[in-house]
């Protein structure tokens, strides 16, 4: 588990995670990914392979 605040822009994440923070919780499955882009969204999606 990892909070909001420690994903810096960039900083990708790999699944299984869960994502908290004070207003939500995002959880990353396995085999998928979430990222923080510049403007501070959190963005995920699934690798290709």
């Amino acid at each position: 588990m990892v909070t909001r605040d420690e994903l810096a822009p960039g900083r990708r994440l790999e699944g299984p995670a869960i994502v908290s923070q004070y207003d939500t919780t995002a959880f990353v499955p396995p085999s998928a990914y979430a990222e923080t882009d510049r403007a501070g969204n959190l963005v995920g999606g699934f690798d290709r392979g």
